[in-house]
């Protein structure tokens, strides 16, 4: 009875979005069910921070953290609400370190939020066994968002053959390659100039897909942001770690806004110390 997502879907940070009221109604944790999954790693949140209106880095300065403004807490208690208070979405302990995919499978979860990379992991698994399809990210109370992401390809710098290597490097932006990665990975190019060519070659090599409206991968680039890093990324990286694992990961019963406010000042610290 719960309507398939489209980009009509919100979020609030009252819980009273479209897509809040689609995830409870999916799930009941005494079975083991729950209406979504959604990472909690410091690039996946970053999305509904961003929705939110807000920022994991200053944006005029990448040594001050931006995360103990209201934009960003109210959409990092959002995070927390949905897995400890409405139990909507799975919590880190109950994924028993499956895949989304397998969880989509076993009937554990309704929906995952995830990139086009994920596109060979649920064809190798789901197949025809469940009807599934792609939608755009809901619209948060400011905007809407996700990341935006690619590889990248480096040559060493103590090659004992760079002109070689160079040469390669140029073949792994050609045509040839694309249509390689394309139908043998599902993996997008990161021009955009391809995304046509993408779609229509990839589900011509997997008629899965044919039917998938992949059109919002593309869609999504509109309003997709790159990973937010601080000046001296590592040390502020493992205090964003182990503030997720408090409040996200081990919880419930954790004033969640103090835990990120405490790690903002912590990061602060870190990076006044690395700029001297």
């Amino acid at each position: 009875g719960v309507a398939y997502p489209d980009d009509s879907w919100t979020w609030s940070l009252d819980g009273s979005g479209s897509y809040e009221q689609a995830l409870k109604k999916l799930s009941d944790p005494s079975k083991r069910q729950w209406g979504g999954q959604i990472g909690d790693n410091m690039d996946r949140v970053q999305s509904k921070i961003v929705g939110n209106g807000g920022n994991w880095v200053d944006p005029t300065s990448d040594v001050k953290a931006a995360f103990d403004n209201d934009a960003a807490l109210g959409a990092l208690q959002w995070q927390y609400d949905r897995i400890w208070k409405d139990q909507s979405v799975i919590n880190f302990g109950a994924l028993e370190k499956q895949s989304s995919d397998a969880l989509i499978n076993s009937g554990r979860i309704a929906m995952f939020e995830s990139g086009d990379w994920y596109l060979s992991g649920m064809v190798q698994t789901l197949a025809d066994k469940v009807k599934w399809d792609v939608a755009p990210m809901p619209k948060g109370p400011v905007t809407r968002n996700t990341l935006a992401t690619t590889d990248g390809w480096a040559i060493w710098k103590g090659s004992k053959n760079p002109n070689e290597a160079w040469e390669f490097l140029k073949f792994l932006q050609s045509d040839e390659w694309n249509d390689i990665m394309i139908t043998t990975g599902f993996l997008r190019p990161s021009r955009l100039s391809l995304f046509d060519s993408w779609e229509k070659k990839v589900k011509a090599a997997v008629p899965v897909l044919a039917d998938k409206s992949l059109k919002a991968f593309g869609q999504a680039t509109d309003f997709a942001t790159t990973l937010q890093l601080f000046q001296f990324h590592a040390d502020a990286q493992k205090v964003i770690s182990d503030t997720r694992d408090i409040t996200f990961r081990k919880g419930p019963d954790v004033d969640v806004k103090a835990a990120w406010i405490d790690a903002a000042k912590q990061i602060n610290e870190i990076e006044a110390k690395g700029s001297t």
